[in-house]
Protein backbone atom coordinates (compact mmCIF):
# COMPACT_ATOMS: atom_id res chain seq x y z
CA UNK A 1 0.00 0.00 0.00
CA UNK A 2 1.47 3.01 -1.04
CA UNK A 3 -0.29 5.79 1.36
CA UNK A 4 1.25 4.70 4.74
CA UNK A 5 5.07 4.52 2.61
CA UNK A 6 4.34 8.10 1.79
CA UNK A 7 3.56 9.57 5.24
CA UNK A 8 6.63 7.66 6.60
CA UNK A 9 8.52 9.37 4.24
CA UNK A 10 7.17 12.60 3.85
CA UNK A 11 7.94 14.18 7.46
CA UNK A 12 9.20 17.42 6.42
CA UNK A 13 10.72 20.02 8.45
CA UNK A 14 8.67 23.10 9.04
CA UNK A 15 10.50 26.50 7.89
CA UNK A 16 11.95 28.38 10.97
CA UNK A 17 10.76 31.79 11.46
CA UNK A 18 13.47 33.54 10.15
CA UNK A 19 14.43 32.33 6.73
CA UNK A 20 17.95 30.64 7.15
CA UNK A 21 18.49 30.33 2.91
CA UNK A 22 17.98 34.29 2.52
CA UNK A 23 18.68 34.18 -1.03
CA UNK A 24 19.83 36.85 -3.15
CA UNK A 25 20.03 37.77 -6.96
CA UNK A 26 23.66 36.41 -6.81
CA UNK A 27 22.65 32.90 -6.40
CA UNK A 28 19.67 32.95 -9.04
CA UNK A 29 21.73 30.05 -10.68
CA UNK A 30 20.80 27.94 -7.54
CA UNK A 31 17.40 29.03 -7.14
CA UNK A 32 13.69 28.94 -8.97
CA UNK A 33 10.98 30.56 -7.38
CA UNK A 34 6.92 30.66 -8.02
CA UNK A 35 4.80 32.59 -5.65
CA UNK A 36 5.94 30.76 -2.15
CA UNK A 37 7.18 27.58 -3.53
CA UNK A 38 11.52 27.50 -4.07
CA UNK A 39 13.37 25.16 -5.58
CA UNK A 40 16.71 25.42 -4.18
CA UNK A 41 20.46 23.72 -5.28
CA UNK A 42 19.34 20.99 -8.01
CA UNK A 43 22.50 18.65 -8.83
CA UNK A 44 22.87 15.36 -10.15
CA UNK A 45 25.93 13.53 -10.92
CA UNK A 46 27.93 13.05 -14.29
CA UNK A 47 27.34 9.93 -16.24
CA UNK A 48 27.62 8.43 -19.78
CA UNK A 49 24.48 6.42 -19.39
CA UNK A 50 21.18 6.55 -17.22
CA UNK A 51 19.78 6.65 -15.27
CA UNK A 52 21.09 10.04 -13.89
CA UNK A 53 19.50 10.74 -10.17
CA UNK A 54 18.20 14.36 -9.32
CA UNK A 55 18.24 15.99 -6.02
CA UNK A 56 16.98 19.24 -4.49
CA UNK A 57 15.48 21.21 -1.77
CA UNK A 58 11.82 22.21 -2.14
CA UNK A 59 10.08 25.14 0.21
CA UNK A 60 6.94 25.69 -0.21
CA UNK A 61 5.96 28.89 2.14
CA UNK A 62 2.36 28.93 0.82
CA UNK A 63 -0.97 28.42 3.25
CA UNK A 64 -1.61 24.52 1.54
CA UNK A 65 -0.07 21.84 -0.22
CA UNK A 66 1.34 21.44 -3.22
CA UNK A 67 1.74 17.93 -5.08
CA UNK A 68 4.72 17.59 -7.56
CA UNK A 69 3.01 15.57 -10.04
CA UNK A 70 6.08 15.27 -12.73
CA UNK A 71 8.76 16.69 -14.22
CA UNK A 72 10.49 16.93 -17.77
CA UNK A 73 13.42 17.72 -19.56
CA UNK A 74 15.09 17.65 -23.01
CA UNK A 75 17.70 15.80 -20.80
CA UNK A 76 15.99 12.50 -20.57
CA UNK A 77 13.37 10.75 -22.06
CA UNK A 78 11.82 10.61 -18.77
CA UNK A 79 11.69 11.41 -15.22
CA UNK A 80 10.50 9.72 -12.07
CA UNK A 81 9.58 10.70 -8.60
CA UNK A 82 11.57 7.40 -6.84
CA UNK A 83 11.52 7.02 -2.90
CA UNK A 84 13.44 4.84 -0.41
CA UNK A 85 11.10 2.62 1.48
CA UNK A 86 11.73 2.62 5.06
CA UNK A 87 12.10 -1.72 5.05
CA UNK A 88 15.83 -2.46 5.14
CA UNK A 89 16.92 -4.11 1.75
CA UNK A 90 13.69 -2.66 0.14
CA UNK A 91 14.49 -1.53 -3.66
CA UNK A 92 13.24 2.09 -4.64
CA UNK A 93 9.61 2.66 -5.85
CA UNK A 94 8.27 4.88 -8.29
CA UNK A 95 5.99 7.19 -6.40
CA UNK A 96 2.94 8.90 -8.49
CA UNK A 97 3.14 12.04 -7.00
CA UNK A 98 4.51 13.90 -3.43
CA UNK A 99 2.91 16.11 -0.99
CA UNK A 100 4.91 18.88 0.12
CA UNK A 101 3.08 20.26 3.20
CA UNK A 102 2.34 24.34 3.95
CA UNK A 103 4.74 26.03 5.42
CA UNK A 104 7.72 22.83 5.34
CA UNK A 105 10.97 22.12 3.97
CA UNK A 106 11.46 18.76 1.47
CA UNK A 107 15.08 17.90 0.47
CA UNK A 108 14.89 15.24 -2.08
CA UNK A 109 18.29 13.36 -1.21
CA UNK A 110 19.40 9.87 -1.74
CA UNK A 111 18.45 8.07 1.52
CA UNK A 112 14.93 9.18 0.67
CA UNK A 113 12.80 10.00 -2.24
CA UNK A 114 14.71 11.79 -5.96
CA UNK A 115 13.71 12.24 -9.18
CA UNK A 116 15.32 10.08 -12.21
CA UNK A 117 15.97 11.19 -15.39
CA UNK A 118 15.55 7.54 -17.37
CA UNK A 119 16.69 7.45 -21.15
CA UNK A 120 19.25 10.24 -21.55
CA UNK A 121 19.53 12.07 -24.70
CA UNK A 122 23.49 12.66 -23.70
CA UNK A 123 25.76 11.57 -21.38
CA UNK A 124 25.80 14.11 -18.40
CA UNK A 125 29.72 15.41 -18.14
CA UNK A 126 31.06 17.21 -15.10
CA UNK A 127 31.01 21.24 -14.51
CA UNK A 128 27.88 20.75 -17.13
CA UNK A 129 24.08 22.26 -16.70
CA UNK A 130 21.22 20.62 -17.52
CA UNK A 131 17.24 22.18 -17.05
CA UNK A 132 14.36 20.13 -15.36
CA UNK A 133 11.13 21.58 -15.12
CA UNK A 134 9.32 20.31 -12.23
CA UNK A 135 4.93 20.20 -12.34
CA UNK A 136 3.01 20.85 -9.31
CA UNK A 137 -0.38 20.13 -11.17
CA UNK A 138 -1.07 23.39 -13.58
CA UNK A 139 2.23 24.82 -12.07
CA UNK A 140 5.71 24.44 -13.72
CA UNK A 141 8.91 25.48 -12.53
CA UNK A 142 12.39 25.47 -14.44
CA UNK A 143 15.25 24.23 -12.45
CA UNK A 144 18.85 24.61 -13.49
CA UNK A 145 20.59 21.17 -11.94
CA UNK A 146 24.44 21.27 -11.91
CA UNK A 147 26.28 18.71 -12.89
CA UNK A 148 28.61 17.33 -10.43
CA UNK A 149 31.91 14.62 -10.60
CA UNK A 150 30.43 11.10 -10.07
CA UNK A 151 30.34 10.20 -6.83
CA UNK A 152 29.52 13.39 -5.37
CA UNK A 153 27.03 13.28 -2.30
CA UNK A 154 25.91 16.78 -1.91
CA UNK A 155 25.73 20.34 -3.48
CA UNK A 156 28.58 22.25 -3.02
CA UNK A 157 26.16 24.59 -1.94
CA UNK A 158 24.18 23.16 0.32
CA UNK A 159 23.71 24.28 3.86
CA UNK A 160 24.89 27.55 3.08
CA UNK A 161 22.78 30.91 3.88
CA UNK A 162 22.09 32.47 0.52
Amino acid sequence: MLRPFLLAILLATPLAAEDDHNHDHDHADHLSEAEGLRLIHGWTTATDRGPAPVYLEIENTRDSAVILTGAESEAAEAIEITGIPLTAGADPMTLPELEIAAGTTFDLTPESVYLVLNDLAAPLEEDGEIDVTLIFGEEEIELHVDVLEQGATQHPHAGHAH
